[in-house]
């Protein structure tokens, strides 16, 4: 296998043993500088602050490869659909989609900004989907703020390699640009799905330095988000500190209460009525309505899969609900097709579908599923929307 390696001159060496190759990111793309634009918002329309901004940045870098990366779903749906209604060409990523639409998606992606693509005029826009699933290399980056772990891996998609037509695409800019807009002091709505405490502690960090010197300068940044039971004692401390660990807190008890021993469990003497204790006792689990969820995250999600009647969904199923509960499961190919039309819906969209099908009465893993008949709640180009009949803001 053909390894790229530097010599002590700092030369690449190749060594051919076969025709494979496997490429390195070169040291000083890994160590620089980073501009850190920190832009805050007076208004709790983030989705209207990225869309004028990449406007703005079409026109004066019109082959330029932007990226806009969001904390919601409904913010990336109404984003993409401002910029393509302006005319941009938007490829989106996020996680309310087919499994195909995804699917296509991310190697249209890769193929045109990835380690061999020549693309301009690009705008990629989506949610935490594009972090670190995808390799591809963006010349500016427009996000919301979100924690620092989170956002050095949004970093990470911008001037991923050396390219030396970048300055052909964004003359003038001669550092990587991320601009991070912040609106959680205006707006609660825009602090999640994260805690508001790592929120306000990642936004205090980037306002006092401006620039993040990697690799330098990462633990420091990560850390600056986090917070522990030390600086509870701290009289700085903020509501925001003690909520953010009382619910980790919390997290972690619940999680150490559906756990168990496995030697207890193989125990000759452990009976099968405890067994059954154990392992039907999903009280840790379920969350009632009452129970206030810190992060959108944790909002239980069901599986769905299509139903396409219009031909307008990417990899929508196209057959009905029969042909779905009779396949067998040794026909892997008709469940492979299946599969490509499923998503994870939320909660509560999924409890604004009027008459989903469960499929619990298959005699495959599609037993996990409901159907959900959804040609006109789909749009081809951001995905799925619900009822609410376009892309709008959270």
């Amino acid at each position: 296998e053909c390894a790229l390696e530097h010599n002590s001159g700092g030369e690449r060496v190749k060594k051919a043993e076969e025709s494979k190759v496997v490429s390195v990111l070169p040291f000083d793309v890994l160590r620089r500088d980073i501009e850190l634009n920190h832009t805050k918002i007076s208004h709790s329309d983030n989705c209207r602050a990225h869309a004028e901004w990449v406007i703005q940045q079409r026109l004066r870098f019109p082959q330029a490869r932007i990226g806009v990366i969001v904390n919601q779903v409904d913010w990336a749906q109404s984003v993409a659909r401002q910029l393509s209604d302006a005319g941009h060409n938007v490829v989106v990523l996020h996680s309310a989609m087919t499994s195909e639409h995804r699917r296509r998606n991310a190697e249209l992606l890769e193929k045109i900004i990835g380690p061999n693509g020549n693309a301009t005029g690009v705008t990629v826009v989506g949610t935490q989907a594009i972090e670190a699933s995808l390799d591809i290399d963006m010349d500016i980056l427009t996000t919301d703020l979100c924690p620092s772990a989170s956002l050095i891996q949004r970093i990470g998609r911008v001037w991923r390699r050396q390219d030396t037509s970048r300055s052909e695409r964004i003359p003038e800019i001669h550092t990587p640009l991320i601009r991070v807009v912040d609106g959680v002091e205006v707006s609660e709505k825009l602090r999640y799905p994260y805690y508001k405490a790592e929120m306000l502690r990642t936004s205090r960090w980037i306002q006092q330095h401006r620039v993040l010197k990697m690799p330098e300068e990462c633990q420091e940044f990560v850390d600056a988000a986090s917070v522990s039971f030390d600086d509870l004692k701290n009289p700085s401390a903020t509501d925001a500190d003690f909520d953010q660990v009382a619910a980790e807190s919390l997290m972690a008890r619940k999680g150490k209460s559906v756990s168990y021993e496995v030697e207890e469990i193989l125990d000759p003497e452990y009976r099968m009525a405890n067994l059954h204790e154990n392992f039907s006792n999903e009280s840790a689990l379920s969350l009632d309505g009452g129970d206030a969820r810190t992060r959108l995250i944790e909002e239980e999600s069901v599986r769905v899969i299509l139903l396409d009647s219009g031909d307008s969904i990417p990899g929508g199923w196209q057959g009905d609900v029969e042909e779905l509960r009779s396949i067998r499961s040794g026909d892997r190919e008709r469940i492979r097709k299946a599969l490509r039309a499923s998503m994870p819906m939320r909660q509560s969209k999924f409890s604004q579908i009027e008459s989903p099908i469960s499929l619990a009465d298959a005699k495959t893993l599609l037993s996990q599923y409901y159907a959900v008949e959804a040609h006109e709640l789909y749009d081809s180009l951001v995905g799925f929307l619900g009822f609410s009949g376009k892309a709008t803001g959270a």
